[in-house]
C-alpha cells in the first residue's frame, strides 16, 4: 500500500515538473519577440505619451506584422505595425455614441435584444494585397479606412458584427456560444514589456 502511495506522488510530482517546464518553454519563446527600431519609432512617433505594454508578432499572408498593445492616458490602444514602421492598423475601444450615425444605426439594429459588450474602432491604413502569383506585400492606402467591430450578449451567446463608418456591414453578426473560440484567436508569441 505504501509502495502505491509513493508512486502516486512520484507520478503527481513528475506531471508537476513536466508542467512547470511547459511554463518555463512558454515564456522563453514570448521573450524572443522584440520590437524592431523602426516599429518602435513609429509607433513612439504617433503615440508620444504612450508606453508599450505588450508585443506579438503575426506572420499574415506570409508578411511580418507585429502588434503592439499600447497605453497612453488611460486608454489601451492596439497599433499593427510593420518591421519598416509602417503602422498598418489602429485599434481601439469607443462608445456606442462615439460611432458615426450610419455604423451607429446598423450596430443598434443588429443588437435588438442583445447587449452591446464593447466596440472597437479600428482605422485602417495599410492592407497585405497578394498579386496575381500568390506573393503577399503590404500596400499602404491612399485614405485610411474606418471600421466599428461590436461585440454582443445575448444570453448564452456571444455575437460580433463589423461595420464601416458609412453603415455598410462589412462582416454579418454571426452568433457562437460563449466559450467558443474566436476564428482570429491564436496563440502568436507575446512579450510584455
Amino acid at each position: 500500500m505504501r509502495h502505491r502511495q509513493w508512486m502516486w506522488l512520484g507520478v503527481v510530482g513528475l506531471v508537476l515538473a513536466l508542467a512547470g517546464l511547459a511554463v518555463c518553454a512558454e515564456e522563453e519563446r514570448k521573450a524572443k519577440v522584440e520590437l524592431p527600431q523602426a516599429a518602435a519609432k513609429a509607433i513612439k512617433d504617433a503615440f508620444p505619451k504612450a508606453t508599450i505594454e505588450e508585443v506579438e508578432a503575426e506572420d499574415e499572408d506570409g508578411v511580418r506584422l507585429f502588434e503592439v498593445e499600447v497605453e497612453q492616458d488611460g486608454a489601451e490602444i492596439e497599433v499593427e505595425v510593420s518591421p519598416d514602421g509602417l503602422i498598418v492598423s489602429i485599434e481601439s475601444k469607443v462608445e456606442l455614441k462615439d460611432v458615426p450615425d450610419a455604423a451607429a444605426k446598423v450596430i443598434s439594429q443588429a443588437a435588438q435584444q442583445a447587449e452591446i459588450k464593447k466596440i472597437e474602432r479600428e482605422e485602417i491604413r495599410a492592407e497585405v494585397i497578394k498579386d496575381d502569383k500568390g506573393n503577399a506585400q503590404l500596400v499602404k492606402l491612399e485614405e485610411p479606412k474606418t471600421v466599428f467591430e461590436a461585440e454582443l450578449i445575448k444570453g448564452d451567446q456571444r455575437g460580433e458584427i463589423e461595420v464601416a463608418a458609412d453603415g455598410t456591414v462589412i462582416e454579418a453578426l454571426k452568433w457562437k456560444a460563449k466559450g467558443e473560440k474566436k476564428e482570429d484567436d491564436d496563440d502568436a508569441p507575446e512579450v510584455e514589456r
